[in-house]
This record gives structure tokens, sequence and C-alpha cells, in this order.
């Protein structure tokens, strides 16, 4: 990129513009990056919650099957226990009680078993659903895996460029006249973090107000003059066009 008027001051503050937008699409790629592994955890953890509540809804069920075998041995010793008594009844009112309370306990151990396979074939689907639940599950976790390692050295990377870039950042405002990195701060933080435009057809590319016709050719021409937008008080520059670049290219 050739700037118009020759100004090195100028031609310094759009490097260091520069370094700053590459500064901060660095940070802003690294911020991004947490959120990424975090949104991909986040995926694993539902297929790791499904598979545990699988596993608790079956170890549920086992222990309601397991009540059921143990409420139906205990109707069944009650009606034992029943049934045994009918030789010794003496009236024929008392052996009818007894045999109406013995089909009481046969219609109870009749409801516990229906209730019981109820619970057997529930626990039947449930179990039949955890190889894909698991498979589910182990095969995100490796993605995750896989995809965390990349994310951990792409951060390591962008880190590292970002390091250089401050560096090199650094290294271009030290080079600069102290008032005039101040008036470059200001500008940058109170403007988006954009400092220095470029002026196209006698326009600011910040704000996009035309600029006053003397300032916008002083802009072109001035090697000694640096020129702020009347608007938002951006540092001007004007780019060499195409043509313009080639033809500077050629030798005299």
């Amino acid at each position: 990129m050739i700037i118009l008027g020759g100004n090195k001051q100028l031609e310094q503050l759009v490097t260091l513009q520069k370094l700053d937008d590459e500064v901060k699409e660095l940070q802003e790629t690294l911020a991004l990056i947490p959120g990424q592994v975090e949104k991909s955890r986040q995926e694993l953890e539902t297929k790791k919650a499904r598979l545990n509540r699988l596993n608790t809804e079956i170890e549920d069920l086992k222990k309601k099957r397991g009540q059921c075998e143990q409420d139906v041995k205990s109707e069944n010793d009650h009606m034992l226990k029943a049934q045994q008594k009918l030789p010794s009844v003496k009236t024929n009112k008392e052996y009818s009680a007894l045999l109406a309370e013995i089909d009481a306990i046969k219609e109870k151990i009749s409801s516990i078993e229906d209730r019981e396979l109820g619970i057997m074939e529930a626990l039947d689907q449930k179990e039949a659903e955890i190889p894909e639940a698991k498979q589910e599950f182990e095969g995100h976790q490796k993605e995750f895996d896989e995809y965390k390692a990349r994310k951990d050295a792409e951060a390591a990377r962008v880190q590292g460029e970002l390091d250089a870039a401050n560096k090199k950042r650094e290294d271009m405002a030290a080079t600069l006249d102290p008032k005039l990195v101040s008036d470059y701060w200001k500008i940058f933080s109170r403007r988006d973090q954009v400092a220095v435009v470029a002026m196209k057809d006698g326009i600011c590319q910040g704000c996009f107000q035309l600029i006053r016709p003397q300032v916008a050719i002083e802009v072109k021409s001035s090697d000694k003059l640096l020129h702020n937008c009347h608007s938002c008080h951006r540092f001007l520059y004007c780019e060499a066009e195409p043509a313009e670049d080639a033809e500077s290219a050629v030798p005299k």
C-alpha cells in the first residue's frame, strides 16, 4: 500500500492502526475459544446425563421389582398361614371368612405380579436403550477430547501471535512522538479502537462525512502535516489507486 503525500509519521500511524487491528482480531479469536470448548462440553454433558438418567431409572426399576418380589413372598406366607388354619376352624362362618381372606390374598398377589410384569417390561425397554446411549456418549467423548486438544493448540498459537503483535505494536509506538501517540490513543479509545482511516472520494471512511475540499487536497499532497476528520477527529490518509501504484513503480 502506498500513501499519497509520503508523510512518514502518517505511514507509521497507519502501520500502528493495522497492528492494533491485528491485536484486536487476535484477542477476539482468543476470547471465543473457551466458549466454543464449553459449548462442546455441554453437548457431551447432555449425552452423559442421558446415560446416567437411564442407569438411574434402571436401578430404580430393579428396586421396585425387588420390592414386588418381597411383597409376593410376604403375601404367599400370609396365604399359607391362612390355609393352614382351615382344618382347625369349627364353624361354617369362620370357614367362609377364612376362604374370603385367602381369595383376597390371591387377588393382591395377582395385582402385585401384574405390577411387577409392567416394571419388567419397562426395565427391558430401558436396558435396551443403554448400548446406544453408551456408544453415543463414548463417541462424543472422543470427539470432545480431540476438539479440545485442537482448541488448546489453537489458543496457544493465537496467544503466541498476539504476544508477537503486541511486541511489534509497542516497538512501533516507541518510534513515534509521545504526543502523537497520546493523541492517537485518545481517538482510539473514543472511536471504537479506530484512530486512523482512509479518505476515499473526499469522504472519511470512519464516519462517512464529507471532508472539506482544501483539507482533502492537503491529505493527498502534504508530506509533513497530519490531518484529522472535522467530524470524528480520526487521522486521515489517502491510499494511492492501483493505477497510481503501478505508475509510481515505473523507473523514471
